[in-house]
């Protein structure tokens, strides 16, 4: 409700209004947790209890593992956006009485929950793999969420450029959100990169459950 609340006054701009729901800070907090509590033992729980062998024992390739621990922690978070984002849009046609909607917005409606909760998943994911203890994993996850924007505004603060914020987290979304919905940034470095770090956070992980599954089939 406080979400819809700040939209209400954005209802006659369609890229205003998308961009708010989707990089609101309250929303971006919610699928933090969510991904702390979907994803962080999904992988730390195999090394926990030596499963591996186990999975690799039977006719399952490293895709299919990696395909099957990213669909779970992607269920969820693509409920919780591309699902409301889906039904804002009814509730806006409604409420405005139109059904035009532009091809590009429907497409930007799409890909960034999608984007986003690739890169939440990612980052989830790749601090799973580091330890067998699921609180530390936890308590990473949060972190990294809190500590990310003070670590960007030091390094701001330090070489005076907005190139470093794209080390945040919340504020690296909230670009990524001004590109894709058409609009204009909200700090000085071209939106385009803000895509940048999901990628690089996504090859990580992949990398590092690559690595560590091929360990477990060596061992095995």
């Amino acid at each position: 409700m406080k979400i819809l609340s700040e939209l209400v006054r954005l209802l006659k701009s369609d890229a205003d209004l998308f961009k708010t729901f989707y990089s609101n800070n309250f929303l971006t907090f919610m699928l933090v947790i969510l991904s702390i509590f979907s994803g962080a033992d999904l992988i730390s729980s195999d090394l926990k209890f030596k499963a591996f062998p186990l999975y690799f024992a039977r006719p399952l390739s490293r895709s299919d593992y990696l395909m099957g621990k990213f669909s779970v922690v992607l269920f969820y978070l693509l409920l919780f956006t591309i699902v409301p984002g889906i039904l804002l849009l009814l509730a806006k046609m409604l409420f405005t009485g139109s059904l035009a909607v532009s091809p590009l917005l429907l497409l930007a409606l799409l890909v960034f929950p999608l984007l986003e909760s690739v890169f939440l998943a990612s980052l989830t994911l790749a601090l799973s793999i580091l330890s067998a203890n699921t609180k530390f994993i936890q308590i990473a996850i949060f972190l990294v969420y809190m500590f990310s924007d003070s670590l960007a505004q030091i390094l701001k603060s330090i070489f005076k450029s907005d190139y470093f914020l794209m080390v945040s987290l919340q504020r690296n979304i909230d670009q990524l959100a001004s590109f894709l919905f058409r609009l204009t940034p909200r700090f000085a470095y071209p939106a385009w990169l803000a895509i940048l770090p999901p990628v690089a956070v996504s090859l990580l992980a992949i990398g590092l459950l690559s690595w560590r599954i091929k360990k477990a089939e060596a061992r095995s």
